[in-house]
C-alpha cells in the first residue's frame, strides 16, 4: 500500500511555509529536535522550525500539555471528527490502547499542518482548547503518566494517525499490506494526493512514517 511520506510533509513545511532553501546548510527538517552541532556548526531541526529556539524541550512541553485535563484531550478527538464533517465517531480503549475512528474527510497537507501547529487556530470557540489553539497536542497527554512528558521526550512515544479516502486503503492497513512511502516535492504529483497519511507524531509535532 502506498502512503504519503512524512518526509514529504517536513520538506514542504521547510520550503513552502518557512521559505527556507531546499539545501540550506543551517536547517535539517529530518532532525527531530531543536538543533544539534555538526562540524562545529549549529544545525536547526524541525522542532525549531515549529516552536523557535527551545533547546530544553522537556521544560517547554508542559506549558502546552498542562492547559487541560485528560478528558479534554479525549474531547479533541471528537472535535476533529466534527471539523472534518464526519457522521460517525467511535472510541475503543482498554488499559493499553486507545483508538478513535471517524468517517470524515481525509487530511490534506494544510490540515496536517493545522493539527501539528499551536496557537494558530481559526476556531472562535471560547472554550479552553479552542481559545488557545492547543488542539491535537493535548492528545499526547494520553501516552503516559501525568502529562506524558517523560514518555514523549525519553521514549519518543506519540499517537499514530491514519487518514484515508478509499476503503481499500483501510482494508490494506487492516490486512497488514507492505507499506511504500511516496516522497514528493510536489503535492499535485499524480498518485500522491490520493494516497493516505500514515504517520506517528513524536515530540507533539514531528511526523514520521
Amino acid at each position: 500500500m502506498k502512503i504519503k511520506s512524512a518526509k514529504s510533509f517536513r520538506f514542504w513545511y521547510k520550503t513552502k511555509v518557512k521559505e527556507i532553501e531546499k539545501y540550506s546548510p543551517s536547517h535539517n527538517e529530518n532532525f527531530v529536535g531543536t538543533y544539534h552541532t555538526e562540524n562545529g556548526k549549529k544545525i536547526k531541526g524541525f522542532f525549531e522550525m515549529y516552536h523557535g529556539d527551545k533547546p530544553d524541550i522537556a521544560s517547554y512541553l508542559p506549558s502546552i500539555l498542562k492547559i487541560a485535563e485528560d478528558g479534554q484531550a479525549i474531547y479533541e478527538f471528537l472535535q476533529n471528527a466534527v471539523d472534518c464533517n464526519s457522521t460517525h465517531f467511535y472510541i475503543f480503549y482498554n488499559e493499553k490502547y486507545f483508538l478513535a475512528i471517524n468517517n470524515g474527510e481525509a487530511f490534506d497537507i494544510e490540515g496536517l499542518q493545522s493539527v501539528l501547529n499551536i496557537a494558530q487556530t481559526t476556531k472562535k470557540s471560547c472554550d479552553k482548547i479552542g481559545r488557545f489553539g492547543i488542539g491535537f497536542k493535548l492528545v499526547h497527554r494520553l501516552v503516559g503518566k501525568n502529562e506524558g512528558v517523560s514518555e514523549l521526550v525519553n521514549q519518543y512515544k506519540g499517537p499514530i494517525l491514519f487518514s484515508w479516502a478509499k476503503l481499500q486503503d483501510l482494508q490494506g492497513l487492516m490486512n497488514r499490506e507492505p507499506l511504500e512511502p511516496i516522497f514528493s516535492e510536489n503535492e499535485d504529483e499524480p498518485g500522491y494526493k490520493i494516497a493516505p497519511h500514515l504517520l506517528k507524531l513524536i515530540l507533539t509535532n514531528f511526523p514520521r512514517a
